[in-house]
């Protein structure tokens, strides 16, 4: 997966009304930036399973011939590529089995973490749906399922930390987080409680560490994790109270 790495850092500003509110994800382009990664935390408003419904729009965005958007898929540890041909022609998917079709449409579920590179290498998205009720959420990985790897997406819209991930994670547990400045991936495996996180960043030097409030990923952004193996159900208690 790492030879596939994307980039592309998300400026994500949250509003908010009762349950109702907007992620913007921009594109710092003067920084050297031309991709972003999206996180989905929101869930759409018009449809029964909260899922997007990408056509010839991406949320809010109107798409344009080139866009592409990267979808990680847990079943076969890699990516799915969707480049949009244009308006009523749909997306040519080059799936991550190695298959190639053309699309109308596409899928993205609550808690997907995607990668979009516009076409104009600047383009901005708006993720407009509804917030997770107040109170505790809980976001289950559940490896009798078959899968072994997921993106990771806090249920709200806020910021997740070191700390959050530690409160269900179990001792080699990994957490993988694209690094746009590197082109590639920085892994965090949890060394156990009160020892914190071994860091191998993507330009090869490793760290380690242990501030519990260190971001692990801003609003809006997200990454993959991966149990240690030992089968067992890891579920994520999340608390907002508003």
């Amino acid at each position: 997966f790492a030879a596939c790495a994307l980039a592309g850092l998300v400026n994500a500003q949250v509003e908010s009304v009762n349950v109702v509110g907007y992620l913007t994800c921009e594109i710092d382009s003067g920084a050297g930036e031309f991709m972003s990664n999206i996180g989905v935390p929101l869930k759409n408003l018009g449809a029964v399973d909260g899922a997007y419904t990408v056509s010839n729009e991406l949320f809010s965005y109107t798409c344009q011939d080139g866009d592409t958007v990267y979808v990680f898929n847990p079943d076969n540890w890699n990516l799915d590529f969707f480049s949009y041909v244009g308006f009523d022609q749909g997306w040519s998917a080059s799936w991550s089995d190695g298959t190639v079709t053309l699309e109308s449409s596409f899928v993205v579920e609550p808690g997907a973490n995607l990668f979009f590179m516009p076409a104009d290498g600047a383009s901005s998205v708006i993720i407009a749906g509804e917030v997770a009720a107040s109170g505790t959420q809980q976001v289950v990985f559940d490896p009798t399922d078959g899968d072994w790897m997921w993106p990771i997406v806090n249920p709200f819209p806020i910021d997740t930390t070191l700390g959050d991930i530690e409160s269900f994670a179990v001792a080699g547990d990994t957490i993988y987080v694209f690094n746009p400045f590197n082109w590639n991936l920085d892994f965090y495996s949890y060394v156990g409680p009160g020892q914190g996180w071994s860091v191998s960043w993507s330009d090869g030097s490793v760290s380690l560490i242990t501030d519990s409030t260190t971001v692990l990923f801003p609003a809006g952004t997200g990454g993959l994790y991966m149990p240690n193996g030992d089968g067992q159900v890891r579920t994520w208690n999340v608390t907002l109270t508003y």
